[in-house]
């Protein structure tokens, strides 16, 4: 997404590519995941671009690991994923079905935590959620030459 440089003097809160909140400090240049209106923010790339998410769904997880409803299966396509907009804790989980344990990607995630990003790159099948609670799930793809 969108890079930005702090030429104020103080720092500035924004959202780093890595779905980590943060502050950009003075003099730094950082990629973020959403656009900034602030007035010691300078946007220095609007790139990489983005297409629209190939899938978003809303994930429930009821302390159940049998139910029907705590899993998303992930586009092969798909670059990265986003998880956010956290209700309850929740747990996510990667399966592939070459691999027969799961993979830990997010550990109790609450709506303090509320945004996670992870690299897919077809590795993974299936993202599954545990806990109580829910998220949304948004599956991405760069744009093919975009930086």
């Amino acid at each position: 997404m969108p890079t930005y440089k702090n030429n104020g003097a103080a720092g500035v809160s924004v959202l780093f590519f890595t779905g980590c909140p943060g502050n950009l400090d003075p003099g730094e240049t950082e990629e973020t995941l959403k656009f900034y209106n602030h007035d010691d923010l300078e946007l220095i790339s609007r790139e990489p671009l983005f297409r629209s998410p190939l899938a978003v769904d809303r994930i429930t997880a009821d302390n159940s690991e049998t139910s029907t409803t705590n899993y998303v299966d992930l586009d092969p396509v798909a670059d990265y994923f986003l998880v956010d907009q956290v209700d309850g804790t929740i747990t996510v989980w990667a399966e592939s079905d070459a691999v027969a344990n799961r993979v830990l990607l997010l550990l109790e995630q609450t709506e303090e935590t509320a945004v996670g990003y992870q690299d897919c790159f077809g590795i993974y099948d299936r993202l599954v959620v545990t806990g109580s609670g829910s998220c949304r799930i948004a599956q991405h793809r760069v744009i093919p030459g975009a930086q």
